[in-house]
C-alpha cells in the first residue's frame, strides 16, 4: 500500500493494519500529530478508529481545545479507518478528503476522544465495487469528539480514493 508515495511494508498475507501500524504511518507521515499527543487507542474496521488528545498542546486562548484540532483529529481518524478498510480488502489506493462539514457543539475542556462512526455495509461494498471498477470512487464518513463522555463536535467527510492497480495486492 502506498501512503504519501512511501509504500507501507506491514501489509502481509493474511495480516491487517493493527492499532501500532497506524501509530507508526501517522507518526513517520503526518508530522502535526505529534504536536498534537494524539495517541492510537484503537483501529479496525468491525470498530472503528479511536484517538485520545490531551488538552494542554491543543488548547486555545479560552483554555478549551482548539477547533481546529477537533476537526483535524476527526479527520485524520476517519482517513485512518478508510486506509484500514483498504489494506483488508487488499486494494492500495491514495485517498484524499474532497469536503467535510463539522459542528462544535460543547466547548471541550479536558483530554478528549475522537471516534469514527460506523459506515453502512452496503456504503462500505459499494465503494469497494466502484474504486475495483473504475479505479476511483468516493464514500461519506463520520466521526466525533467526545469530552467527559459526552457528545462535543460532529464531522462529516467525503472522501476520494484513487487507485493504483500496479500495487493492488493479490
Amino acid at each position: 500500500m502506498l501512503v504519501n508515495n512511501v509504500r507501507v511494508a506491514y501489509i502481509q498475507k493474511g495480516r491487517f493494519m493493527t492499532r501500532d501500524d497506524l501509530a507508526q504511518i501517522i507518526k513517520k507521515q503526518i508530522p502535526l500529530t505529534k504536536a498534537m499527543g494524539l495517541y492510537v487507542k484503537r483501529c479496525s474496521v468491525a470498530n472503528g478508529v479511536e484517538f485520545s488528545l490531551p488538552l494542554k498542546p491543543n488548547r486555545n486562548h479560552k483554555n478549551t481545545a482548539f477547533g481546529g484540532t477537533l476537526v483535524a483529529g476527526q479527520a485524520l481518524a476517519s482517513w485512518a479507518w478508510l486506509m484500514a478498510l483498504l489494506d483488508k480488502r487488499g486494494v492500495a489506493a491514495e485517498v484524499v478528503v474532497q469536503r467535510q462539514v463539522g459542528e462544535f457543539l460543547k466547548p471541550v475542556d479536558q483530554n478528549f476522544i475522537v471516534k469514527t462512526d460506523k459506515v453502512l455495509s452496503q456504503d462500505v461494498e459499494r465503494f469497494i465495487k466502484t474504486l475495483k471498477r473504475r479505479g476511483k470512487a468516493r464514500i461519506v464518513i463520520s466521526a466525533r469528539v467526545l469530552n467527559k463522555g459526552k457528545l462535543a463536535a460532529t464531522y462529516t467527510g467525503e472522501y476520494v480514493a484513487l487507485s493504483n492497480y500496479e500495487h493492488n495486492i493479490k
